[in-house]
């Protein structure tokens, strides 16, 4: 693989899968990544943030739960906000009957449950792990058009999470997340095309891209940028 080649050539900035931000990523604040120092510089691939995310509302579930019997009215209306709001209160209660919830939401239309049922079953939240399972969450979220779910499968593919390495289509989904607002999708993207990764080295778009997360407020894209 590449970067089996261009760790062994290349350096330490090309070594690594990434140090990622995962369940610190679920929360407006979360949009300041780690600030942890990587010993192959900003923008290494030992820096890339690359653990799965999840939605949490901003300040926990308890502002949702007084109105627990209004979701409930929505969620059985078939409205998938409705199904999905039920859910976020029952992550921090019971997991377990969080996936019923989530899963009911997610075929109800909500992609946002999809990203978190994803990330439940991959980290084994709630019942047994099934990274299977988990990858084709996100994919479907990021089809329908969710850009955290484009994010988390780059990450997934990215990192092999029982799935064959795909550089290029991590950096295709990394970009795709970074269209639609992702920060950590837009440094990793600059990373990869600050190392060729999957693609020419293109300094420009990877400054772009190093740029637009540090305002955004993506630490190592701020030490990354020029």
């Amino acid at each position: 693989p590449f970067l089996d080649q261009a760790c062994s050539i290349g350096g330490p900035r090309f070594c690594g899968d990434g140090v990622g931000t995962s369940d610190k990523r679920i929360s407006d604040d979360g949009k300041a990544a780690d600030a942890r120092a990587c010993s192959g510089g900003a923008d290494s691939v030992q820096c890339m943030l690359t653990k799965v995310a999840r939605y949490a509302p901003v300040g926990g579930s308890a502002k949702l739960r007084p109105s627990r019997d209004f979701f409930q009215k929505q969620c059985d209306e078939k409205n998938a906000g409705g199904c999905y709001k039920l859910a976020l209160i029952a992550h921090e209660e019971s997991p377990m009957s969080a996936r019923d919830a989530y899963d009911k939401a997610c075929k109800a239309g909500s992609n946002e449950a999809c990203v978190n049922l994803g990330y439940m079953y991959l980290m084994g939240e709630g019942g047994p792990e099934d990274e299977g399972k988990a990858r084709l969450l996100f994919v479907a979220a990021c089809d329908g058009g969710d850009a955290m779910g484009c994010m988390n499968q780059g990450s997934y593919v990215f990192t092999t999470r029982g799935v064959a390495k795909d550089d290029k289509l991590a950096l295709a989904k990394f970009e795709q997340a970074c269209a639609g607002g992702e920060a950590i999708a837009c440094f990793n993207a600059g990373v990869m095309f600050n190392l060729g990764i999957a693609t020419a080295v293109d300094a420009t778009k990877a400054q772009e891209r190093f740029k637009s997360a540090c305002t955004d407020g993506v630490v190592q894209a701020c030490k990354a940028k020029r």
